[in-house]
């Protein structure tokens, strides 16, 4: 089933008083926006325009770019 529109909130208590707007969380963090809709919510956060985090920061790279970076990013793991 897939609403229309959904309600999302924009900030995330911890529970020690401390609140993070959740688009500025880890994007590997359970309640960053697309994890809290695709995890809390159950739904598919790109049916209502929220691109997983590092689709969205990528998503203009065009191919010699992406490869640069893994290429950058492989380099850097193994200590090249």
């Amino acid at each position: 089933m897939n609403k229309e529109s959904i309600e999302v909130p924009v900030w995330w208590a911890r529970g020690d008083g401390v609140s993070y707007k959740r688009d500025c969380l880890s994007p590997d963090h359970p309640e960053n926006t697309y994890n809290y809709i695709k995890n809390t919510l159950g739904l598919i956060p790109e049916d209502y325009g929220v691109l997983h985090p590092y689709t969205e920061k990528y998503k203009d790279y065009t191919h010699e770019q992406l490869m640069s970076r893994i290429i950058q990013l492989e380099r850097y793991i193994n200590g090249d």
